[in-house]
């Protein structure tokens, strides 16, 4: 578990990568929440929608994002018992044992600022690890809370309100989900289901990411570019 930091050409932090964390309250793809500003409105009503996660690290990794991001709202939990209260797992021994749980939020709406949707290509991709290749799981599966895995975060910078991490993607290594299906199973009775069709943007991780993957599967050192 660590974090690593990529710096541009003037000193400033560029992007961010979290290795070995583990996660929860994942939504990428299909899944959404309203920006907070509208999180307490009826959902008809929400037009402001964002992509996020829940990172969790250890005590070192959150004084080293605290000082780089001040205004990063970060919280500690000191039990395994307030971190379930904040995460639920279908297999509690899943949940890593550390000696405090620091937390943050970390997110990119979905919207540019004029309130027009973002391009697919733009938004955050889910990949997993497997055999040595890097699938993409952004629309095809539903993560649940515990995946463990890195968190790839661009940083932009303002002069008034400093500098903040918003989410650029996430590769999984350890990958759990939940099946939705079995909720419907009342509601749907015998009748065959055709899946929709998910939309997609990409055809390789490197478009993913506009030819700078932040994540090289087949590599031992996946982040050389990272001080």
């Amino acid at each position: 578990m660590g974090v690593k930091f990529q710096k541009d050409a003037k000193g400033n932090i560029s992007k961010v990568m979290l290795t070995d964390v583990q996660m929860g309250h994942i939504k990428v793809g299909k899944r959404k929440e309203p920006v907070l500003k509208e999180s307490k409105l009826p959902w008809k009503d929400v037009k402001n929608f964002q992509n996020s996660v829940m990172v969790i690290v250890d005590e070192d990794t959150a004084d080293e994002l605290s000082e780089a991001f001040p205004k990063l709202n970060m919280k500690k939990c000191t039990t395994k018992e307030q971190m379930f209260a904040k995460m639920s797992m279908e297999d509690p021994s899943k949940l890593r044992e550390l000696p405090r749980y620091y937390t943050f939020n970390v997110s990119q709406k979905l919207q540019k600022d004029d309130g027009t949707d973002k391009p697919l290509s733009m938004l955050p991709k889910a990949f997993f690890k497997n055999n040595g290749k890097a699938e993409e799981v952004t629309w095809s599966a539903n993560l649940g809370n515990g995946c463990i895995g890195n968190v790839m975060c661009n940083v932009s910078h303002n002069k008034e309100f400093g500098s903040f991490m918003y989410l650029g993607g996430i590769l999984l290594t350890d990958m759990i989900t939940y099946n939705t299906e079995d909720s419907l199973s009342d509601l749907l009775g015998d009748l065959e289901v055709v899946s929709e069709e998910v939309p997609t943007a990409i055809e390789t991780v490197e478009e993913a990411f506009d030819d700078e993957p932040p994540f090289e599967a087949d590599s031992d050192d996946e982040f050389d570019e990272f001080e």
